[in-house]
Formats: C-alpha cells, sequence, structure tokens
C-alpha cells in the first residue's frame, strides 16, 4: 500500500518539474528565437522561404537572402552571410552576391493642379543639414574594426544594353574613423564581354562616408573574351574626390609622355555641369566609349558595317555639358581629333583618315510648353575648310542650314573625306562658296503624305506639287572652279574617239569593250531613235537642256523620298550615271555621289550631248552580267536594238534602277498587269509631251511584249 504523500515531498516534486521545465527551455528556446527572428526578417526584408538563419559561438549565419528592388528595378541576393567576431573586430563574409540594378524610369510631370499655390513664408536662418545616416551607422563601430569580405557582383545598368559590374568588393573600417576598400569593375554590354575594366582603391571618413578619395587605372581597349580586355596594356591612371555634389578626376596615360585630361562634375539645386578637358588623349585609351557612340549613330542611320580606327587618334580640347531647369546644353570648345580612321559604307566605298576634325559651338534640347526644342550651331572643320551647321527640331517642324564660306577649290577638294581614287592628282582652280537650306512643316507634311500617297491621291508632278517646307541649295561648282588637270584615273579626252572600256561584273568576269565602231556590242546612237527616247523620257526628261545636273529633279527626288518615309527614288542624270558606269561602281557611298558630281560636270563640259547618251546605251547595266544595249536587246527579246518597238525600248529602259532584280522578275517570260500599266504610262508620257503622234502612240499600245524565258 503507497505511501501517502507528506508535506516534505512537495518541495522535491516542485523541484523536479522546475528543473524539467528549465531543461526544456534550454533545449528548445534558440530555436523559437531562431524562429521569431526568421519570421521577422522576412517580413522586414521581404526574403522567401529558402532563407534560413543559424546562431552559435562561432556566429551569425544568415542563407538565402533574396530581395526584388522596388520598382521592378532589379534584385540582390547572397547565398550566405556570416558574421563572426575575431580579436580586434568582426568579420562580415558575404557569398555568392548577386545581383542586378536597372536604370529608374522617369515619372511622368504630375499635372497643374488648378488651386493656386501658397508660397512658404521666407525666412533668413539657414535649414539646418541633416544628419547623414550612414555616418551616424558608421560611427557606431568607432574602436572596433570591421572588415566587409564580398565573393559575387553586382550589375547596374548606365545605359540600353550597357552595365556597370562591381566584382568581389572589399571594405574596411579601420575603428579610428577611417574607411578603405577596393574593388574591380567592369564596363560593357549586358551579359557581353567586357570592355573596360577598372581596379579603384578607395579612402574616406566614417563621419563622411560620401566624401571619397579614388585612385586606380583603367584596362582599355577592343572587346575581348569572357570578362577580360583584349588589350590589358592599354591603360589610363587616375586619381581624384567624388562627392554627391562634385567630381574631380585628373586622367592620364600610363607612361609620362601619354596624353592627359581632367574631369569634373559639378551638381547644385537643379542643376548639374560636366567639363572634360583633354590634352593630346590618345583615343584608342577610349576606344570602348568611342564604339558605343560609332554603334549608336550607326543605328540611327541604318548602318551596321562602320568600324573606327583608333590607333592613332588623339583628342584635345573642352567639351561641356550642362543640364537643369528643363534644359540641356553641350558645348565644344576647339575640340580637334587628329589620325582618326573610319571604314563606313555610308561615307566612302573605302577605309578614310581624317587628319585633323575640328569642332566648335554648342547643341541643346529644352522643354517648353509646345514639346521639346532641340537646337544647335556649330562649326565643323577638316583640313583648312570649315563648315557652318545650324539647325532647331520641336514640335512644329525642323530647320537646317549649311554654309560653306568661300575658300579655294582646290582647298575644297583636298578637304572632303574620301574622295574616289579615281580623282587624285586633281588640280582645280577658282573659289567656291554654299549655302544649303532645309525647313519642313510637319503638318504640311501629314497633309502632303495625304493628298500624295492617300487612297485618292494625285500624281506627283513637280509642275504641281506644294512642298510641305522650303529647299533651297546654292552651289555654284560649275560656274566657280575649274579642272586644270583631272587625275590619270579617268580620261574624258579619250571618250572622243575609239574608248577602251573593261568591265568587272559582280562575280569578277573581266569583260572589254572598244566604245566606237568595230565593237560587235557597240551601238550608234543614229541606229537606235527609239530606244535613245526612251531611256531619256524615263531617265533624265530634261536631259538635252541641263548642264549635267538637274536641281528640278533633285528637289523632285528628296520630297518624294522625305513623304515616303524611304530612299527609292534618285535624282541622278543620265551624265552621272555615265560617269558611274565608267570610272566608279555602283557603291552608294556620299563621297562616290561627290565623284559622280563631278566627273558629270567634266563630261558635258568635254563632250557633246550625243556622244554622252551614246557612251551611256553601250555601257549601262540591264541584267545579270549584262551591259550595253545590244547584250540587253539580245538577251531580253532575242534580237538586235535596232529593231526593238517602242514598248520594248521602254521595257528596257525602264530596267536601269534595278536591273538584276528586275530581270529576275520577269525571268519566266512573263509581264504582270502592274508592269503593263507602267509602260503605257510612259507612251502617255512621251504623246503628252509631243516626243511621238497619237497614231505612234497607239501602234505602241498594241504591240504585244515577248521576252526570252531564263
Amino acid at each position: 500500500m503507497p505511501e501517502a504523500a507528506t508535506p516534505r515531498s512537495f518541495p522535491r516534486a516542485i523541484a523536479w518539474c522546475l528543473g524539467l521545465s528549465l531543461t526544456g527551455a534550454a533545449a528548445v528556446g534558440p530555436a523559437l528565437a531562431e524562429a521569431q527572428v526568421q519570421s521577422r526578417l522576412r517580413e522586414r526584408f521581404g526574403v522567401d522561404e529558402r532563407f534560413a538563419i543559424d546562431l552559435d559561438l562561432g556566429g551569425l549565419e544568415l542563407r538565402g537572402l533574396s530581395r526584388a528592388l522596388p520598382g521592378e528595378r532589379g534584385h540582390v541576393s547572397a547565398g550566405h552571410v556570416r558574421v563572426r567576431p575575431t580579436f580586434d573586430g568582426l568579420v562580415i563574409e558575404i557569398e555568392e552576391l548577386d545581383g542586378v540594378v536597372g536604370r529608374r524610369q522617369s515619372k511622368p510631370a504630375p499635372p497643374k493642379s488648378a488651386t493656386p499655390v501658397t508660397p512658404a513664408a521666407k525666412t533668413d536662418a539657414p535649414a539646418p543639414s541633416p544628419a547623414d545616416p550612414v555616418a551616424e551607422f558608421l560611427q557606431r563601430f568607432r574602436g572596433v574594426r570591421v572588415e566587409l569580405v564580398t565573393r559575387g557582383r553586382l550589375s547596374v545598368e548606365l545605359a540600353d544594353g550597357v552595365s556597370a559590374t562591381a566584382r568581389d568588393p572589399h571594405f574596411v573600417l579601420s575603428g579610428d574613423g577611417q574607411i578603405h576598400g577596393d574593388l574591380d569593375l567592369d564596363l560593357g554590354p549586358s551579359g557581353g564581354p567586357t570592355w573596360t575594366r577598372a581596379a579603384i582603391e578607395v579612402r574616406a571618413a566614417d563621419s563622411q562616408p560620401r566624401e571619397l578619395e579614388v585612385s586606380g587605372s583603367l584596362a582599355l581597349g577592343r572587346s575581348g573574351e569572357g570578362h577580360e580586355p583584349a588589350t590589358a596594356d592599354a591603360e589610363l591612371v587616375f586619381n581624384g574626390q567624388i562627392s554627391p555634389r562634385a567630381v574631380a578626376l585628373d586622367v592620364h596615360q600610363g607612361d609620362e609622355h601619354g596624353g592627359s585630361a581632367s574631369v569634373s562634375v559639378a551638381r547644385g539645386a537643379g542643376q548639374d555641369l560636366v567639363r572634360v578637358d583633354a590634352d593630346e588623349l590618345p583615343l584608342k585609351l577610349l576606344e570602348p566609349l568611342a564604339l558605343l557612340f560609332g554603334h549608336q549613330l550607326a543605328d540611327a542611320l541604318g548602318e551596321r558595317d562602320a568600324e573606327l580606327d583608333l590607333d592613332a587618334a588623339q583628342l584635345s580640347g573642352a567639351v561641356e555639358l550642362e543640364r537643369g531647369s528643363g534644359r540641356t546644353l553641350a558645348r565644344f570648345d576647339a575640340v580637334e581629333l587628329r589620325g582618326l580612321r573610319v571604314d563606313s559604307s555610308l561615307i566612302a566605298g573605302h577605309p578614310i583618315e581624317l587628319s585633323s576634325l575640328t569642332l566648335d559651338g554648342q547643341v541643346g534640347r529644352e522643354h517648353t510648353e509646345s514639346g521639346p526644342r532641340n537646337f544647335g550651331a556649330l562649326v565643323l572643320g577638316h583640313g583648312d575648310v570649315q563648315l557652318g551647321v545650324e539647325a532647331q527640331l520641336d514640335a512644329d517642324g525642323v530647320s537646317l542650314d549649311l554654309r560653306l564660306p568661300r575658300a579655294p577649290c582646290q582647298t575644297v577638294f583636298d578637304a572632303t573625306p574620301g574622295i574616289s581614287p579615281v580623282l587624285a592628282g586633281t588640280e582645280l582652280s577658282g573659289e567656291l562658296d554654299a549655302h544649303i537650306h532645309l525647313s519642313i512643316e510637319f503638318a504640311a507634311l501629314e497633309q502632303a503624305r495625304a493628298r500624295y500617297l492617300g487612297a485618292d491621291a494625285e500624281p506627283l508632278e513637280l509642275e504641281t506639287f506644294e512642298a510641305p517646307g522650303e529647299l533651297h541649295f546654292e552651289l555654284p561648282y560649275l560656274e566657280r572652279c575649274a579642272v586644270d588637270r583631272l587625275g590619270p584615273g579617268t580620261d574624258i579626252e579619250g571618250l572622243r574617239g575609239p574608248y577602251h572600256h573593261r568591265f568587272v561584273s559582280a562575280g569578277g568576269r573581266d569583260k572589254r569593250r572598244v566604245l566606237a565602231l568595230g565593237d560587235d556590242d557597240y551601238v550608234r546612237l543614229s541606229r537606235v531613235p527609239k530606244v535613245a527616247l526612251a531611256f531619256v523620257i524615263l531617265e533624265d526628261a530634261r536631259f538635252w537642256t541641263h548642264d549635267g545636273f538637274d536641281r528640278e529633279q533633285i528637289e523632285r527626288a528628296f520630297w518624294f523620298n522625305l513623304l515616303e518615309g524611304r530612299v527609292s527614288r534618285g535624282a541622278s542624270t543620265i551624265s552621272q550615271q555615265t560617269a558611274r558606269s565608267l570610272w566608279l561602281g555602283n557603291d552608294r557611298s556620299v563621297a562616290r555621289k561627290l565623284a559622280e558630281a563631278m566627273l558629270a560636270a567634266e563630261l558635258e563640259r568635254g563632250l557633246d550631248k550625243r556622244r554622252i547618251l551614246e557612251v551611256y546605251l553601250n555601257v549601262i547595266e540591264l541584267g545579270p552580267e549584262i551591259h550595253g544595249i545590244a547584250e540587253a536587246s539580245r538577251y531580253h527579246f532575242g534580237k538586235e536594238p535596232g529593231e526593238l518597238e517602242l514598248i520594248e525600248a521602254l521595257h528596257l529602259a525602264s530596267l536601269a534602277p534595278a536591273p538584276v532584280a528586275y530581270s529576275r522578275r520577269f525571268a519566266s517570260g512573263q509581264i504582270d498587269q502592274q508592269w503593263r500599266q507602267h509602260l503605257r504610262r510612259q507612251v502617255r508620257r512621251l504623246r503628252i509631251r509631243h516626243l511621238i503622234t497619237a497614231a505612234e502612240a497607239e501602234e505602241a499600245m498594241r504591240v504585244s511584249l515577248d521576252l526570252q524565258t531564263h
């Protein structure tokens, strides 16, 4: 029979229960604490369920940290964060850091309130400087050494497709109020190879942590593989100060005889000012930035194959950028680029070197009540020639003025970049000045598009066309400049007699022809009056009266292309096309067009119109490796050119703008209704201009077009 409980046994039972409770609390307490901390940290930092925390005598470890940034600007994550004590302080280790920070999206301006805003009362007392929370936090560690060791990367988007990536940043708070740090910073396309790597050292005081002293070096060069610049030997050294209000950096080439530059940034109340002063700074060192600008410009112009060669290029002068109060202004003061080489099919068909390119003036952008307004006034110089440019673009329209001050014709010729090699050695006399003015009203442009390109479009004839602006150009080259000697690559004198011409086909096949009687593929103009008539009406209606340039056709082509929003119509005369076929090839560069115009002027001066037209008809491309009307007549119709009917001659002339493409279009021997209507329209043009009779027009309409199949 059990003993009854005595009063002495109760204290023992209570002690036993209390001991059991304390033991349980000691075992479960840390787990409950960790769970509570994890729960609160998830709420505070927005981490996901992978987040975990360990706390022991070795320190604190956080795992699975991940946070999306506000506004969908990116994310930051870390696999492990360890905080451990040492004999002289703390070590914080961050492993597997991965972060991407996008650019902040500009917010639309808030609507104007109809309620008047009462201005704040003025006071003479200066506003107290707000305390820096970062400084207050860092100063709490005075007397304790704290080392932050990071392994990973943090990328910040600087522009579309371009990012700066900090790798393995390392910082030390020494405990005496000083902060030291170092990091590698990579610049390049997002997700692509590195253009630039900077090794940066940072120093600051914990009382002013945003006032940094920086120094280091930048390895700059053309993109390499992986994350290393390809030309690590190209190096800039820099040092200076960076703060939220100002930046002052001195940059110089690694060796003592290299170029240098100073960079300053000042930030004020709503206004920023950036200035760069360079002195013979090799542009090779800035190649990544130059490549970025070049690619952006090429995209704007629709070109993809441009290349810049900066090996020998140097930059001098000052560039200043001012921004604030709804206005941005860029000023260029005696900026000079020397030794820049450009390979661009837009400029020339071969690489060119700009020996000395200068830039003075300013461009800007400001916000007005009607919208943004862009404006600029620049003086561009190359060699001994300067070109003035003034432009404005706003919501109403655009205006552009180009002015070439009077200069010797030879000087202008020598300063023209990329001039064709066939003109090398050309000598000119006389003096030349020029002025081109263009203004376009956007409202009138839309009205013109509806009128001339809409469903009920009117024929776009220059005589009745109402331009949505004004185009005016004065370029009196023919009146002011005389050619004393053409380069040896051309022989206009030889065209007066038998001329040996060499064709090189697209496939590289070499073919020669003598432009005179006796050559089986040469045709005299007098034998093909219908063919001559067809080519003149379609390619150069004012051929017999102009001086090599059809200024009215140039204006018409400009407005037509502007209305369509693409280049679909040219303005080259038969004289210009003859020069191109004889000496220049088919590249579409600006340099080729200038050479074409110059040689056309010399053809007009040296030959009569009939000889120019005769040469043209015997060298023009009219099919795949088909040159001249003799080959073209046999290829397309199986007959000699003198046997062609008018409608057949008009078909050949209509092939001239795209001979290979059109030949493929009609390789089956059949034409479509659209092409048939085009040919009939040309017959009506000839009749309206009284170049053929009504009977001849009616006969031409009845002729069927029997093409050869290929």
